[in-house]
């Protein structure tokens, strides 16, 4: 293991299965995933998958600069491209399709959403950019009550050259505690 992580929950662990979760590596073999334990531009650590789309792959994910649990999202589009085994390189296909895709990504806004508001928001995204935070949406300083809620983490896609937004877009449903 090595990081001292859970790789399903990103809690300080010191064997498998964790305590926590009851993750254990086992639970990670996703061939063309990012290998839990990946650590990308040597400030993330990867861990297990935690949705996929047609457009990318979501991993839990521990800043180890800033020491908290983000998500990762990465740019991986269905049937365009593959991964070499138990490696981070990509090998693109060689269709027209598949190698305008590799040359355009898409932009993209990232949101926290609780009951259909919008409480944190990105601005736009550049692929190969990072978010490092986000800030409350406007007005929603005070609204919200300390307490847990039932949200979704919204990512919206947007071509970069006409700034069309894309007709698929991903939802992950999360667990969000407000303190005081």
């Amino acid at each position: 293991m090595g990081t001292g992580y859970c790789y399903g929950c990103m809690e300080h662990i010191v064997t498998y299965p964790c305590p926590k979760c009851g993750y254990t590596p086992a639970h990670s073999l996703t061939p063309y995933a990012l290998q839990p334990g990946t650590i990308l531009n040597g400030k993330y650590l990867v861990g297990k998958v935690l949705g996929q789309g047609g457009f990318g792959i979501t991993y839990i994910g521990f800043d180890l600069q800033l020491q908290r649990k983000v998500a990762i999202k990465e740019y991986y589009p269905a049937g365009l491209l593959n991964r070499k085994a138990e490696s981070s390189e990509v090998i693109w296909y060689a269709s027209e399709v598949s190698q305008e895709a590799r040359r355009s990504g898409q932009d993209m806004v990232i949101q926290v959403v609780i009951q259909d508001t919008v409480i944190l928001q990105s601005g736009r995204i550049v692929p190969g950019n990072q978010v490092t935070e986000l800030s409350l949406a406007a007005g929603m300083v005070g609204k919200l009550l300390p307490g847990g809620y039932d949200g979704k983490f919204v990512i919206h896609y947007y071509d970069p050259e006409t700034g069309e937004k894309a007709i698929v877009n991903a939802e992950i449903p999360i667990k969000i505690t407000v303190k005081e």
